[in-house]
């Protein structure tokens, strides 16, 4: 009774079901007598249900619905998703038993999956392939990166296969009879041509399931066991510490406390990455995973020589001393061969391709994606021009919140290993905003005419620059990975760094780590903005090991220094402290790790740091070129607010002075404010993202 009051209240209201509505299955937690009954009732009749004594056949019915996939020619069946829309009944059963496989399959399932689980997420997966394969990159080392995607991964699965991979998993008999009281005597409803099509399904196990998203995890991961058994698995080293330094000196990292993974394989349900550091391994393990799969009956996509696949291997070349190159062209071409799997099919190389929504390059630098990003949000911003930003009936606070809610997460997906010293970073900044500016319905004319700043049209829409969106989703992403523990391995490649037999040799080139880069500077901005805001004592709840609590009082002064602690890429005598709770240690060893730790302390701080999400902008009280502060004074009544806080603000971000032919455009102190002075200036290439100003 409790498991099913539970899934009714997880049920989402507003979810498409068939049968009853979710809102309406929610009156029946009421705590009255008729409620009570009707809940038992049905508690029973699920029972029955279960153990196929009083079979349900409404409750067996499905409708697939088919969704068209984004730039694809809708008329072509590969090119459409079918979701199935179940029966509200039919679907609590089975969040009922998803929840009690969860625990198991979390103990179970290894590390590398990431999908379908609880606790793992797939931006772990992106943020560990990008910061490896930046270590091997700098370090001199090749890395080719075989990135599989299975054709219609759910629809396609062997359900006979599928119940012997449960009982393989560990489940026994009673158990795979439930699973298969959820698949056997179903009938789908489609509609093609306006006309309706029954049929009964036999196969693959549904989109839009609760527990499919774990069956299919277990059948992966069999089907990856037996493979491992038979051609072993690549291995690729990955060796990290909680240590609170990102750039380990060499003479700590293989001492005590060193943690060690396998990050060979990498995958997010059916979508799968293998990292291979040499060719030979790359043409075995191509061809024998494409047919170990067909075998167990999931066909990944290939296509034939020259045409394009989801599926294919990008090339990471390493970083030579004095060149880039990774040999000569014969070599170079002998690198980049097609795999031959076999019946003509072949896995290309590509110099880029879209994996969990990121664009990974063979440069590592994700230009393509952040320029892709741009040309996406531009065009949706754009449709919605009429209708929305230039509709005076639409408030500016209605205008912000519907910007926030369908640009901003798009700008922040997997932000946590790319970074923002490019070009194209600068160029979405710029649209960025330019949206600002277009909602808070001010122009770069009456800007220039009225002294107008940013600061003041980011005050006005309550909307944040894109560098403190970037910041803030850093900081939370790392105290979420950081509370895990040892059991993320995004939490380990935080700090991670290769292996002494895989470390920097004598061709190496030493070159700053962005990913570390970006970490220290927006570490260093928290501490800074926590020291000029925040209040001054906080209070922390620490454990004192001996099942009790205690309270800690730190000032802001000190939290700012434990933040910017061991942050440094420079060896201490006596090694580095580790995370872990604060209660019994000093105020020299605590670190960033340690107060990440405590999720309501950074919920305090990530408060203070909303004071600064203008942080880019050109302040108040800038010192100009004779040394004396510049001082404009703004005539709007809503920019001279606030304007005794002007002096206290963060010092603007530098970057330096890029011209265009005919010397249209100019850069600002601050990024991304690019202001054209004549029309030829907008008709610069569409690499710099100035045509959206």
């Amino acid at each position: 009774m409790v498991e099913l009051r539970e899934a009714i209240r997880r049920a989402k209201k507003g979810k498409v079901t068939l049968g009853f509505p979710p809102e309406g299955l929610k009156v029946l937690l009421f705590d009255n007598h008729l409620c009570h009954w009707i809940l038992k009732t049905l508690l029973v009749t699920m029972n029955k249900h279960v153990l196929q004594e009083v079979i349900q056949e409404d409750w067996q019915e499905r409708v697939l619905i088919g969704l068209e996939k984004v730039g694809k020619v809708p008329n072509v069946p590969e090119n459409i998703r079918w979701i199935t829309i179940m029966n509200s009944l039919q679907k609590l059963i089975e969040s009922i038993l998803e929840r009690r496989l969860a625990p198991v399959i979390k103990e179970r399932i290894p590390e590398w999956q990431g999908g379908g689980i609880q606790g793992r997420e797939a931006a772990e997966i992106v943020f560990i392939l990008n910061k490896h394969l930046g270590l091997r990159r700098r370090a001199g080392l090749d890395t080719f990166v075989l990135f599989f995607d299975a054709v219609q991964a759910f629809d396609k699965v062997n359900r006979g296969f599928l119940y012997w991979c449960l009982g393989r998993f560990g489940f026994d008999q009673a158990a795979v009879n439930m699973v298969q009281a959820c698949h056997c005597n179903t009938t789908v409803k489609v509609s093609l041509n306006e006309e309706e099509v029954t049929h009964t399904s036999t196969l693959g196990i549904p989109q839009g399931s609760p527990l499919s998203p774990a069956l299919y995890v277990i059948w992966h991961c069999i089907v990856t066991e037996i493979y491992d058994k038979k051609h072993k698995l690549p291995e690729m080293l990955m060796s990290g510490k909680l240590e609170a330094t990102f750039n380990l000196p060499r003479s700590l990292q293989e001492k005590q406390n060193s943690i060690k993974k396998d990050i060979g394989l990498l995958a997010y349900c059916d979508d799968t990455a293998l990292l291979i550091n040499s060719r030979t391994e790359l043409d075995k393990h191509g061809k024998a995973w494409f047919i170990h799969n067909a075998k167990c009956g999931s066909h990944l996509h290939v296509a034939k020589a020259g045409e394009k696949s989801k599926s294919g291997f990008v090339y990471v070349r390493g970083l030579r001393a004095g060149k880039s190159s990774a040999g000569s062209d014969e070599e170079e071409a002998e690198a980049r061969a097609d795999i031959q799997v076999g019946g003509g099919f072949v896995i290309s190389n590509v110099v880029s391709l879209r994996h969990l929504g990121v664009l990974v390059d063979e440069e590592l630098s994700f230009d393509k994606h952040l320029e892709i990003t741009l040309g996406i949000m531009h065009s949706k911003f754009k449709k919605l021009g009429k209708s929305l930003w230039y509709n005076k009936q639409v408030s500016m606070a209605l205008k912000a919140e519907m910007y926030s809610s369908l640009f901003v997460p798009s700008l922040r997906y997997c932000c946590h290993g790319l970074s923002m010293e490019s070009r194209e970073w600068k160029a979405l900044s710029s649209f960025h905003n330019r949206c600002v500016r277009i909602i808070g319905k001010v122009d770069w004319k009456q800007q220039r005419r009225q002294h107008i700043r940013d600061e003041d049209i980011f005050k006005r829409t309550g909307l944040a620059t894109l560098r403190h969106i970037w910041d803030l989703e850093l900081l939370r992403t790392m105290a979420r990975w950081n509370r895990k523990g040892t059991g993320s391995w995004g939490n380990i490649a935080l700090t991670s760094y290769l292996p002494d037999e895989q470390g920097l040799g004598s061709t190496g080139r030493r070159k700053t780590d962005p990913i570390a880069k970006k970490f220290i500077a927006t570490l260093t901005r928290l501490a800074d903005v926590v020291e000029r805001y925040g209040e001054e004592n906080y209070n922390v709840y620490c454990d004192d090991g001996h099942d009790g609590e205690v309270i800690r009082i730190f000032s802001k002064q000190e939290i700012g220094q434990a933040l910017r602690r061991g942050i440094s890429t420079r060896g201490q005598e006596g090694g580095l402290s580790t995370g872990g709770g604060c209660g019994s240690r000093s105020m020299d060893e605590l670190t960033w790790r340690q107060i990440f730790m405590h999720k309501a302390l950074m919920r305090r701080l990530l408060l203070v740091l909303e004071m600064d999400k203008d942080v880019g902008c050109r302040k108040a009280g800038k010192t100009g070129k004779d040394g004396k502060e510049e001082t404009r004074r703004n005539s709007t009544d809503w920019s001279r607010k606030k304007q005794e806080d002007s002096e206290d603000e963060l010092e603007p971000v530098e970057t330096r002075e890029t011209g265009s032919k005919g010397g249209g455009r100019r850069s600002k102190n601050f990024i991304g404010n690019f202001r054209p002075s004549t029309k030829a200036a907008r008709k610069v290439s569409k690499h710099d993202g100035a045509q959206f100003l």
